[in-house]
């Protein structure tokens, strides 16, 4: 497949043991027989020896890959600061119950008094928390 018949023969190949002693050296030699086809080719012989393999995409091509368009797994959120950004879309897709992004990341601490709140604390208890943090923050 790499047309090297030399790796079969040569020493430092032989076997599993030797192949990792040599590791760096191998990693070369086969680096430099990959450079010399398009990655095309060697999918196509590598799957037609039964090797799994794929692609290395950019993330541009990641991006606008079929499978990832198919599967939603790039959705559009509105940010309140940056406007519109891509974001990644749930890679669990459940028929009964799917997921969905449904809003962009938040901002430093826009989620912290109703996650306080969930948590039981009352907005006197957030109220002292907060000011107790601008107190530490604030230099002397």
């Amino acid at each position: 497949m790499l047309e090297a018949p030399e790796l079969l023969t040569d020493a430092r190949f032989r076997d599993n043991a030797s192949r990792m002693a040599n590791l760096s050296a191998l990693v070369e030699l086969v680096a430099m027989r990959f450079k010399c086809k398009p990655s095309s080719e060697w999918l196509a012989a590598l799957t037609a020896a039964g090797v799994p393999a794929g692609p290395v995409l950019t993330i541009a091509e990641m991006l606008e890959h079929p499978q990832v368009l198919a599967r939603d797994m790039v959705v559009e959120t509105l940010h309140p600061k940056a406007g519109k950004v891509l974001a990644l879309g749930c890679p669990i897709k459940l028929s009964a119950t799917p997921a969905r992004v449904s809003r962009a990341s938040p901002l430093f601490g826009q989620h912290t008094r109703e996650v306080l709140l969930e948590l039981g604390l009352t907005s006197g208890e957030i109220d002292q928390l907060i000011e107790t943090w601008a107190a530490i923050q604030s230099p002397l």
